[in-house]
């Protein structure tokens, strides 16, 4: 719901092939041009590659408008939905998923979504990650719903609409108030 993908559909599957040969293929049948080897690492493209090409596009033509669109999307890919911890690649695995323009809303980009980020977070539980991918910004509205239902249950403590150094909690029918000095000094 909050990127707005649908999670009924076709599945976001494929084969993945580690072949700069294979890319250089891809990218040919799909945008008319490839990148250079220098453009790319492993099975992945610079998105400055992208945004190069993108901007470089003269919108003249059915054909030029879907390559325009094609780019973009890789870079939506690339940034929000499936990025890698760079930032700065995304792997042309996707490109075919954009051979037929038309049926490129009919899978289910949602659910792939969703399952990139557990797979991330999943990998950010190691004792040895040291960062994290993934689509991050599905996590925002969870958090912000947990600190709301947290931060509900605190309220500043005043005295005649002035705000003293403290807060006070209720739970029902008690309350409690606490100062900093409280708190720090039972830390």
């Amino acid at each position: 719901m909050i990127f707005g993908l649908p999670t009924d559909g076709l599945p976001v599957t494929g084969m993945t092939l580690n072949s700069f040969e294979a890319l250089e293929a891809e990218c040919l049948h799909q945008f008319g041009v490839a990148p250079l080897k220098s453009q790319c690492r492993g099975s992945s493209i610079k998105l400055t590659w992208l945004r190069d090409l993108k901007e470089r596009l003269q919108l003249t033509d059915e054909n030029s408008i879907q390559v325009y669109v094609k780019c973009h999307i890789m870079l939506l890919i690339g940034t929000i939905l499936f990025g890698d911890k760079t930032g700065a690649f995304v792997h042309w695995k996707f490109l075919p998923l954009l051979n037929d323009f038309v049926s490129i809303g009919q899978y289910s980009w949602g659910s792939a979504c969703l399952a990139h980020l557990y797979r991330s977070l999943c990998r950010a539980s190691r004792f040895d990650c040291k960062e994290i991918d993934g689509p991050l910004t599905l996590l925002l509205d969870i958090f912000l719903d947990i600190s709301e239902s947290i931060f509900s249950q605190i309220t500043p403590l005043s005295s005649s609409n002035k705000i003293v150094n403290g807060i006070t909690t209720s739970n029902g029918s008690s309350q409690t108030n606490f100062t900093p000095s409280d708190v720090c000094n039972k830390i």
